[in-house]
């Protein structure tokens, strides 16, 4: 199939929609007339079908789309066996799916247009198609084929429709979608000769820079480029190179393996995880194939870690938008054969075997989408030998009847080994070196990678006593509409889910929603905090995650008519000398309610440290030296708060504290946080096995800022009368909003 000019979900969905306003508008106008009892069950034609069946063949359609395009088995939503008689079921069925079509992921869709599937017809049998030609040729003409049968039959009976009844929805569809409007000329139009000059001589690193600028303008010129790198990913796949090409010799990277693996990458991070798998199992396969060998620290090894963390990030894009079952059985049975014959090479050479993360990974995968299939777990040794260091270096708050320390571990960075990628075994060595050192809480989420399970296998071979000291704070985040009623037993097995991961309790479970129009969250809240006192072995505390001062009020508003008390102990957000949107409204809606505030990005990405001090502009981000995604991300902070020389004057301001007091000015960054009111705890970002500074955290501990140091910092952050405040607010709004931002 050729490139579409727009994408799968642009072609198809604004279409959907549209039909199903129609098809309101219609019903609607039908009911107003005075024969209106008589309507339901009108014909055109007495061999055709009555409006009744017209309306329910929509609907189906309309779910036959949606499952289509997302691969979800939508059969039970309704059944197809119900008789609608009444104007009211039949607006209850359209009801039903318009809440299908507001609930599919654009993304997903889009990944699903150049999959095949058999398909039967009446006239040709049986036939193999992608889904973009099955919902542009067979899905969407059956569409507006009923939907004119449905405008045909109230018509014949006297209803009085216009043309525009009909017609108008549809004629929306641009002004509602302008994406639609630049899509065409965007894949098809001319391009400049000196534009195309510029693409072909411009750095590499100059030109990704450029074309992350472009992807920040807006979720149209996304699309666009998500689509046009799907379609060119698919049109030229990498192949199967040979297994000496791959590894020619030892401990040696090829070009062909390193370019190889950036395709990979490029193609399960477009979401085309199945079309990875192949290529993944592949370079599994040519290492005994091959007989590569390594020793530690070398390059090949140091890759090797990179393709584990590759397969670990694979597995949870595969968890967060599964295809069928019999697809996923076959690709994980692959993945599994080519790592069971890797493990043994690695056993008979006496080589490290390199992919113990993914191993567990692929096996949870497994588990959770084919619970049928068994799999034996990697078990590591029956107990690791780690004391607590005496020395009550680390302050602590508290949080219940626990006593926490002001520093968490923040797992963020796990969610991709673009920050760096480490063996299992340097993870646990990370682990056990800042349990040792009195950090012991760890923030982590269902999709930050494999924190849960790394986390989770760490905690159960810790002495008793030892594990009973750590805290896995871990997260239940919703993207898109649940697409279902909230029932005590749904949120069980939420919550189940993330503690069979961390093989045992999730001490604190931190809860995002995106979208607070949709209310369902409240009730949601209301059974976890219920969960807390029904199920304590399962979840010790419910905290929030990224939510907004207004609606933070109301969870705990809605919590204390509905349990009697708050039950929520923290919210998460972001918190820094550059982000100062918490002192608006959430420290005093926190204080209100007696929460606690765990903030991330403190620091910055790093940006806030010594090294940046008199560093000129960062000049782009993929260079020699590239930054790191959490420096990428606080740049954008950095320049929603002021200019590059507003940075440097704010650096020189930390560092002159920081010198008097004599810590760096990370700690400097940190210790306002903390002295911030209703801030229990900052989240330092933990690159497990890449980098330590453990040492360097606690130096944030034994010392305060001054009333004269907080002045001197504020006016330099904040502004001499909040005005940074004020701008970072009004430029990202409120705690949170910028993740809210993401779906509309």
């Amino acid at each position: 199939m050729s490139n579409p000019p727009i994408s799968l979900y642009g072609s198809s969905y604004p279409v959907a929609r549209a039909a199903l306003e129609t098809l309101t508008t219609l019903l609607n106008k039908g009911q107003e007339t005075a024969n209106a009892n008589d309507l339901p069950q009108a014909r055109l034609y007495e061999n055709m079908a009555p409006l009744t069946a017209q309306v329910q063949y929509i609907c189906n359609i309309i779910r036959n789309l949606v499952s289509r395009t997302t691969g979800q088995d939508l059969a039970s939503v309704w059944a197809d066996d119900a008789t609608l008689s009444t104007f009211e079921e039949l607006h209850a069925r359209v009801a039903l799916a318009k809440g299908l079509v507001d609930a599919v992921n654009e993304d997903v869709v889009n990944s699903k247009a150049n999959e095949t599937f058999t398909m039967k017809t009446n006239t040709y049998g049986t036939v193999h198609v992608c889904v973009h030609t099955a919902v542009s040729t067979h899905i969407l003409p059956y569409l507006f084929f009923y939907l004119g049968n449905t405008y045909g039959i109230l018509r014949k009976e006297g209803v009085p429709l216009q043309m525009m009844d009909f017609m108008g929805a549809f004629n929306n569809i641009a002004i509602q979608n302008p994406g639609l409007m630049i899509s065409q000329p965007a894949k098809m139009g001319h391009i400049n000769m000196m534009d195309d000059v510029i693409i072909g001589n411009l750095p590499p690193e100059h030109l990704r820079s450029v074309v992350r600028s472009l992807l920040s303008t807006g979720p149209e010129i996304q699309t666009v480029f998500r689509d046009s790198v799907r379609q060119r990913l698919l049109d030229f796949p990498p192949g199967l190179p040979e297994p000496t090409e791959l590894f020619p010799f030892p401990d040696m990277v090829s070009p062909v393996c390193a370019e190889y693996l950036a395709v990979v990458r490029c193609t399960f991070s477009a979401k085309l995880v199945l079309a990875a798998f192949p290529s993944l199992c592949h370079v599994i396969e040519a290492i005994p194939l091959a007989k590569a060998s390594w020793v530690s620290g070398s390059p090949l090894d140091l890759t090797l870690e990179r393709v584990d963390g590759d397969v670990v990030q694979a597995m949870q894009a595969i968890k967060e938008a599964p295809p069928s079952s019999d697809e996923l059985e076959a690709s994980l049975d692959n993945v599994f054969a080519a790592l069971s014959e890797c493990q043994k090479y690695c056993e008979a050479t006496g080589l490290r075997y390199p992919f113990q993360r993914c191993t567990r990974q692929v096996q949870d995968t497994a588990s959770l989408l084919l619970p049928n299939k068994t799999s034996q777990r990697l078990n590591g040794p029956s107990t690791l030998s780690v004391k607590i260091s005496d020395a009550k270096q680390v302050e602590t708050f508290k949080v219940g009847e626990r006593e926490l320390p002001r520093l968490f571990n923040g797992l963020w960075q796990m969610a991709s080994p673009e920050w760096g990628a480490s063996s299992a075994e340097q993870q646990e060595q990370a682990l056990v070196a800042l349990v040792e050192s009195g950090f012991t809480a760890f923030d982590m989420s269902d999709h930050y990678g494999d924190a849960e399970l790394v986390c989770g296998d760490f905690r159960a071979r810790l002495p008793e006593n030892v594990g009973g000291e750590t805290y896995m704070a871990t997260k239940w985040c919703v993207f898109r509409d649940i697409q279902r009623p909230v029932t005590t037993e749904w949120v069980l097995e939420q919550v189940n889910e993330r503690c069979r991961r961390l093989s045992g309790r999730a001490d604190m479970l931190q809860f995002h929603w995106y979208d607070y129009e949709k209310k369902e969250y409240l009730d949601i809240l209301v059974e976890l905090v219920k969960i807390t006192k029904s199920h304590p072995e399962l979840v010790t505390h419910i905290g929030l995650c990224n939510f907004d001062s207004k609606h933070t009020a109301e969870a705990c508003e809605y919590l204390i008519k509905n349990t009697g008390f708050v039950g929520i102990v923290s919210n998460q957000v972001q918190f820094s000398v550059l982000d100062s949107r918490p002192l608006k409204e959430m420290v005093q809606t926190c204080a209100r309610y007696n929460l606690k505030l765990l903030t991330y990005g403190s620091f910055c990405g790093g940006f806030l440290a010594d090294k940046w001090l008199s560093h000129p502009t960062p000049p782009d981000s993929y260079g020699q030296t590239p930054l790191t995604p959490s420096q990428r991300k606080y740049l954008d902070t950095l320049s929603s708060w002021g200019t590059w020389s507003d940075f440097q004057a704010l650096l020189a301001v930390l560092d002159g504290v920081a010198k008097r007091h004599g810590v760096a000015v990370a700690n400097v960054a940190a210790r306002w946080v903390l002295q911030q009111e209703s801030v229990g705890a900052v989240l330092v970002g933990t690159r497990l096995g890449v980098s330590a500074r453990g040492d360097d955290n606690l130096a944030t501990f034994g010392w305060e800022l001054t009333e004269e140091d907080m002045d001197q910092i504020n006016a330099a952050a904040l502004g001499r009368a909040g005005e940074k405040t004020d701008a970072i607010f009004g430029n990202m709004g409120d705690c949170g909003q910028e993740y809210r931002n993401m779906h509309k």
